[in-house]
């Protein structure tokens, strides 16, 4: 079974969109399950059911706003007790254009690389658009090269370059990601991510542009450049994000130390937590630490090891 996991929230807009997405899969869901994070729209939900062709819709909206991290958590925590070992799961946004081809080039990879006694995660590049013009963004150089296969579990501690709604995986990482902790994650994605490759699971990259990702007034963060970019990660970095970063690879840490893993894994995980936990001798460290950028390292120098030092 093709499970898809989908958050809503304002998406009055987008909600024909997201049904077309759904129907003109050359491989069609069997199940979406919903859940609108908006306690003011009530009808979204109903419309987007009406749009759907043969795709069954289970809405597990509560009234209740909690955020995309909180919101995609309560689909998979859903999803962990409704679903089988067998089937394959899809996180989606509401706002973006997926290509025909998406979900079946997921599944071939799912019925290649997974096992029920593994994590599998797969994810594909992506081409950011602006929605009100139409206009393509230019990639990020090492966004592409992350989707090419070139990127570390230590570099995935550090920054995502991976979207969340690229992602597909199975049942054993949903699982992981769960006891992994909402509260010890930065994102839903990122707990996917970290949990899989933690217990030594598959993460299979995609560098084919399957879906075309929406930027818009609405987007919280996205990929927004520019002084409007630079103020929305300000903003995003002085609410607490470099802290809970920090707690984060600390959890990552506490995996590596209470179950067994191999000598490299353990290494890796150590080296990044024993730098950001390491106060002002760890500056050097820090610096060559495998960020996105070079003035990235600089900023987390700072919030990491003096701002954020507990």
């Amino acid at each position: 079974m093709i499970v898809v996991l989908c958050s809503l929230y304002n998406s009055q807009s987008w909600v024909e969109d997201l049904a077309e997405q759904f129907n003109k899969q050359t491989l069609t869901p069997d199940v979406i399950v919903v859940r609108n994070d908006s306690f003011k729209d009530t009808e979204t939900v109903q419309l987007l059911k009406s749009l759907l062709n043969n795709i069954k819709l289970i809405d597990i909206s509560d009234g209740k706003n909690l955020g995309a991290k909180g919101s995609f958590f309560k689909l998979l925590s859903y999803a962990n007790k409704s679903f089988s070992l067998n089937d394959m799961y899809i996180f989606s946004d509401h706002d973006d254009i997926w290509s025909p081809e998406k979900i079946a080039i997921a599944h071939s990879s799912f019925l290649n690389s997974s096992s029920s006694k593994s994590s599998w995660v797969h994810t594909h590049n992506y081409q950011p658009f602006e929605s009100s013009s139409g206009k393509n963004h230019q990639s990020i150089k090492e966004v592409d090269e992350a989707y090419s296969g070139r990127f570390t579990l230590s570099s995935l501690m550090l920054w995502n370059p991976f979207l969340g709604c690229t992602l597909s995986f199975n049942h054993t990482a949903i699982d992981a990601a769960l006891k992994f902790g909402e509260d010890s994650a930065t994102m839903h994605d990122r707990a996917i991510l970290l949990a899989t490759l933690l217990n030594e699971g598959i993460v299979v990259t995609e560098p084919a542009r399957l879906l075309r990702y929406r930027q818009h007034g609405n987007n919280t963060v996205g990929l927004k450049r520019g002084f409007k970019g630079l103020i929305a990660r300000a903003k995003s970095y002085s609410s607490g994000y470099f802290h809970q970063n920090k707690h984060q690879i600390s959890r990552c840490k506490e995996i590596i130390d209470t179950q067994k893993v191999t000598d490299s894994l353990y290494v890796e995980v150590n080296h990044v937590f024993k730098t950001v936990n390491g106060g002002l001798k760890a500056i050097p460290s820090m610096l060559k630490l495998p960020f996105r950028k070079k003035h990235h390292s600089l900023i987390a120098t700072f919030l990491l090891v003096v701002g954020y030092n507990d």
